[in-house]
This record gives C-alpha cells, sequence and structure tokens, in this order.
C-alpha cells in the first residue's frame, strides 16, 4: 500500500533528523541542512513540522559536540 507524498516526505525529514544526531562529515551533513531547507515552509503542515524537528536535532547535536562552559559564577 502506498502511503502518499506528504507521508513519505515526512518519513523522509525524519530519516533526515534522525542522520543530523550521528557523527557526520561536513559536506554530508551540509547536504542534509540543504536538502531540509529547501522544503521549509513549501509542504504540508505535517511535513512542515517534522522538517522543523529534523533542523532542531542538529541544533541538539551541536550543542553536544560543542557545549556551553558552565558560567564562572556557577556555584
Amino acid at each position: 500500500r502506498r502511503i502518499g507524498h506528504a507521508r513519505w516526505l515526512r518519513n523522509l525529514a525524519v530519516g533526515l533528523g534522525n542522520a543530523l544526531r550521528q557523527p557526520l562529515s561536513s559536506p554530508d551533513r551540509k547536504a542534509i541542512l540543504q536538502a531540509l531547507e529547501a522544503r521549509r515552509g513549501r509542504c504540508t503542515a505535517m511535513v512542515n513540522r517534522h522538517i522543523e524537528w529534523a533542523l532542531a536535532q542538529d541544533l541538539k547535536a551541536e550543542q553536544g559536540r560543542n557545549p556551553i562552559p558552565p558560567s564562572p559564577n556557577a556555584h
């Protein structure tokens, strides 16, 4: 049974978001981000929510790679 174009795009966004959580080469990360940005705001609300989620995964992964150091005033 076919899932339809919107659900297929949603599944792709989820897969790309999951990929962004993994260690990737810079060119691979850039290609994934470009693919997501190219569709951002151009799809159904459901797909756009999943694209936003996928892009957020890169931000979370980036924070894990470069954690914010504690404030010198933190106790």
